[in-house]
């Protein structure tokens, strides 16, 4: 997707709202902005289907401003559905400090490496009750890019990451959704990002390709 907007609708349409799930967000910003009213967006906890339009088209303030965008999706989230995000897990490059979340692990870019699989094997002990949870994996491909402007993390990087997300994948049992973005406005612009993004999706042997 273009940036993180969509990404609650994928997890809505995509989850049971019913589960216990733990939450890992791999991201250059912590997209922990929390400005819209409750009343602007709970019609979707109970909704038994929404549209991405009428999804998009939730707002507040007389329509003047959009329920959920690109920083507020998380917590907004949270706030409706609590039992997605048991545990969390941040890989962001500055210091995430926030009361509503239980934040158990941040990573660098260098422990970042392996940690899908390890957060799927429960090797954190501080995931204790909720070592059974599924994971959300929500990845910005801003990540491996630096100041807007240019990627900073090889391709050799990349696959390692992605290679032991697929793993995760296809042997833990324990993820429940995978949500991408692309953001170029932080990658530098699309040209920048488009080849990261086909080689993401080559990676995990996905039928993608702009």
């Amino acid at each position: 997707m273009d940036n993180h907007l969509a990404a609650a609708y994928c997890w809505i349409y995509e989850l049971d709202k019913s589960e216990n799930l733990n939450f890992f967000h791999i991201d250059q910003h912590e997209d922990l902005w929390s400005d819209a009213p409750i009343e602007s967006y709970i019609k979707i906890k109970d909704a038994s289907h929404i549209s991405l339009d009428e999804f998009l088209s939730m707002s507040y303030q007389s329509g003047k401003k959009q329920a959920f965008n690109y920083a507020n999706y998380i917590l907004q989230t949270q706030r409706i559905f609590p039992n997605w995000f048991k545990k969390c897990c941040f890989a962001c490059p500055d210091y995430v400090d926030n009361k509503e979340l239980d934040i158990i692990l941040q990573l660098d870019n260098i422990k970042l490496l392996g940690s899908i699989s390890d957060a799927t094997k429960w090797t954190y002990a501080t995931l204790e009750r909720d070592k059974d949870n599924r994971w959300i994996i929500n990845i910005d491909l801003d990540y491996f890019f630096y100041s807007n402007a240019f990627q900073m993390l090889t391709n050799e990087y990349i696959q390692f990451f992605f290679e032991d997300l697929k793993n995760a994948m296809e042997e833990s049992g324990k993820i429940a959704v995978v949500t991408i973005a692309l953001s170029p406005e932080c990658c530098g612009g699309w040209d920048k990002v488009i080849p990261v993004a086909n080689y993401v999706a080559e990676i995990l042997e996905l039928d993608f390709k702009l």
